[in-house]
């Protein structure tokens, strides 16, 4: 049943009911020393907020609230006494939530998602004192929107503002306006029909200084100076331990997350193998991680494949996939001859004409 649950995990995991009638998301959770208070759920339409359903708290702080799934991720809040704490919901997960009554709004623990995790990190990185100066503390936001830059919480965090009102990601900022282009294009290239696209596009393009540019003439826009890389540090199919970062600034590399034991994988590998073959020589390296519920097959497939492949466990979880926000096999990253994470690939058509641009 473990195998089973992680195989539906990444395949099916919060997009794979849309065939369910009636599809529903639940957020449940506690506010620690309130009771019987009343606390709204609410739901955002052209920048005005709005009550979708209300509940008492129990005695012992607890709520519940359950919704139709929304057409596209979406950001919603509860607010209580005035207060409000934001989270995304994707499609059809639970999320939960924790605070104290003290704390709400400030300072909550939001799980159930990765998405939710994204952004439990990100209300952290908000909470800093004297956020909008910052520099450290808007490098770690803007690495944080790069992993899922077409994410609620990347919409979330551009539209933030500081304790003084002034946005953290402010479009009049060079800078912050390749962040605020980076989830302006994912948004388009990604999220066609989302209502929030012509906003985020509107955003960016109305800061430019020409104001008629083509957003996706904007070069590499997840390619952020210095931007780190998330370290994997796995064993290989020989036992060896194989850091992701011991292949870092000797030539491009192109991380994959896989499975191989999937259908589409003899097919996907074939393609990964010609371009291995055609680009090795000029210093590319591929980096390979298996997901598969079967140690065993996974073995049976890695070794005979050239490149490094590294095996993640049932039993590793599903670390890795949260810190590179990974919903769906296969997935790609490009980790340029710096050692700098610079692109994401969702469609594996698109990974040879991408990683020759980084050669």
């Amino acid at each position: 049943m473990k195998k089973l649950s992680y195989l539906i995990f990444l395949f099916i995991g919060i997009l794979g009911s849309s065939c369910q009638r009636e599809a529903k998301w639940e957020i449940k959770g506690v506010v620690e020393g309130a009771s019987e208070e009343e606390i709204y759920l609410e739901a955002s339409f052209n920048s005005r907020w709005y009550a979708l359903d209300s509940t008492k708290l129990s005695k012992q702080g607890t709520f519940k609230f359950k919704e139709d799934a929304p057409a596209n991720p979406t950001i919603y809040r509860l607010t209580l006494n005035g207060r409000n704490a934001y989270f995304p919901v994707d499609s059809i997960e639970t999320v939960s939530f924790k605070t104290t009554a003290a704390n709400f709004g400030k300072s909550y623990e939001l799980s159930g998602s990765t998405e939710a995790e994204l952004m439990n990190e990100a209300n952290a990185l908000l909470n800093t004192n004297d956020v909008v100066n910052s520099e450290q503390t808007k490098r770690k936001l803007a690495e944080l929107i790069l992993r899922n830059p077409s994410g609620a919480t990347a919409y979330y965090v551009i539209n933030s503002r500081g304790a003084d009102g002034i946005p953290v990601f402010d479009s009049s900022n060079r800078s912050d306006l390749r962040i605020i282009g980076a989830v302006a294009n994912a948004y388009v290239e990604q999220r066609p029909n989302d209502p929030r696209t012509a906003y985020v596009k509107d955003l960016y393009l109305g800061s430019r200084a020409s104001g008629n540019e083509n957003i996706l003439a904007l070069p590499d826009t997840l390619s952020v100076k210095e931007l780190e890389v998330i370290e994997i540090d796995l064993m290989d199919e020989t036992g060896a331990q194989r850091p992701l970062t011991s292949l870092t600034g000797k030539g491009p590399i192109l991380l994959s997350f896989t499975m191989y034991t999937a259908d589409f994988s003899p097919a996907l590998n074939l393609e990964l193998g010609k371009l291995y073959e055609e680009l090795s020589p000029k210093g590319l390296e591929i980096y390979q991680v298996g997901f598969d519920a079967d140690e065993f097959q996974w073995r049976q497939s890695a070794k005979n494949i050239p490149w490094v492949t590294v095996y993640n466990s049932p039993k590793d979880g599903i670390t890795y996939l949260s810190k590179y926000n990974v919903g769906q096999l296969p997935a790609f990253f490009v980790i340029n001859r710096k050692g700098e994470l610079v692109e994401r690939i969702d469609d594996p058509a698109e990974v040879a004409k991408t990683v020759k641009k980084y050669m």
